[in-house]
């Protein structure tokens, strides 16, 4: 598949909207990865970044309520590492609460975006993350 526009990483313990994402997502270009776990996402780039000594994922887009690592514990796990501390994360959840869009700015998410996904925005919280990239 061309990756002219880039390689997403989709991190969510439901199999369902990891499907869809990566079905929306792959009609757009995008290169779609998926983790069905936090802690499997974090492994998984800190292999990328061991084998090609970079990061060549573009984003991160993680569901906030997972089992073991959630969102905020994800985030918060890539931005500790050197290869992290740049890369667009966008966290995603079915209700968020003003506390909790706290804790994602001070973990520093590009986004949070509300499920049920809509198409629109999630492509234009994607543009906007990547368009912030130096």
């Amino acid at each position: 598949m061309d990756d002219k526009k880039g390689t997403l990483l989709i991190i969510d313990d439901d199999e369902s909207i990891r499907k869809l994402l990566r079905v929306i997502l792959e009609k757009e270009g995008f290169t779609v990865l998926t983790e069905s776990t936090g802690y499997a996402g974090v492994v998984a780039l800190d292999r990328e970044f061991e084998v090609l000594k970079r990061i060549k994922t573009t984003l991160v887009i993680v569901d906030w309520m997972m089992d073991g690592w959630d969102g905020l514990k994800t985030l918060n796990e890539i931005r500790v590492r050197p290869w992290g501390e740049k890369l667009p994360i966008i966290l995603m959840s079915g209700a968020v609460t003003r506390e909790q869009l706290v804790q994602a700015g001070r973990g520093k998410a590009n986004a949070v975006i509300l499920k049920p996904i809509d198409k629109d925005i999630l492509l234009a919280k994607i543009q906007e993350a990547i368009q912030s990239l130096p």
